[in-house]
């Protein structure tokens, strides 16, 4: 009997030394999963979340006065008649007769009359009308020039084009991260004195420093150990959360000559 109870403790005792010992490999195979980057992280070691931007207020366009049109047309038109008519009618009637009679032993009777009548008219009509037309009338244009307004860019600061090329200083492939510098109105490299900061987001990851904080790339952020495939966004902000930039993406395609990503920013105007 006691040798059976001997046998059933042994069993529970070797069965609860099993389940320990199961449990311990599941943990350290879960700490190893975490330490290497194979297990995201629980929410609640999650990265602290950022406290929100605040956009960059544009400016306001200022309505100009519509420019106005002032036709002025002039017409003169003269219309000049001159008729002119000459009629000068002649008429001439000179009768002529001449009656002689002589008694002699042989009587003779010579009758002569003569009429010439002449009648001349000449009607000579004269009729001149002259028009002088005045020139077109040209319209006078009266415009009021518009005053010429620029608007300001929205960002001081614009992304110039993205590099990728291999992080120099390892030579195996267990790196991946983004750079870059920034540039002032005169092309010189901006410290860190102008109080910009450079931020990278992504899955799972947020974090921020302050240009020039590497004194070869400028800024540089690592996120990762091993080159993978995943995208970012890279965005310059200044001490007070103000936005200075638009956000550039930036996508890893996986590969060791391109685990690393350089984005330079240059300032277009004051902020």
């Amino acid at each position: 009997m006691r040798r059976e109870q001997r046998k059933s403790v042994r069993r529970l005792l070797n069965g609860l030394t099993a389940l320990f010992l199961s449990a311990t490999l599941v943990v350290i195979g879960l700490t190893a999963a975490l330490l290497t980057g194979a297990l995201p992280p629980p929410a609640a070691f999650a990265p602290r979340t950022l406290a929100p931007l605040r956009a960059l207020a544009l400016p306001t366009l200022t309505p100009s006065d519509t420019p106005t049109q002032t036709l002025t047309p002039s017409l003169t038109s003269s219309w000049t008649a001159t008729p002119s008519l000459t009629l000068s009618p002649s008429a001439t009637l000179t009768p002529s007769q001449t009656a002689s009679a002589t008694l002699t032993p042989t009587p003779t009777h010579t009758p002569s009359l003569t009429l010439t009548p002449s009648s001349t008219a000449t009607p000579t009509p004269s009729a001149t009308i002259t028009e002088t037309p005045s020139p077109t009338p040209t319209p006078t244009l009266t415009a009021t020039a518009t005053p010429t307004f620029t608007p300001t860019a929205a960002f001081p600061f614009m992304p110039l084009q993205t590099r990728f090329t291999r992080f120099e200083g390892r030579t195996d492939c267990d790196f991946q991260g983004i750079s870059g510098t920034v540039l002032g109105l005169q092309g010189e490299r901006l410290s860190a004195r102008v109080g910009i900061q450079a931020q990278v987001t992504g899955n799972n990851f947020a974090q921020r420093i302050p240009i020039e904080s590497d004194s070869v790339y400028g800024w540089l952020i690592q996120v990762g150990t091993r080159p993978r495939r995943a995208t970012y966004r890279v965005q310059l902000l200044s001490r007070e959360d103000v936005i200075l930039s638009p956000a550039v993406s930036i996508q890893f395609d996986g590969k060791c000559e391109r685990n690393l990503a350089q984005v330079d920013f240059s300032q277009i105007r004051p902020f």
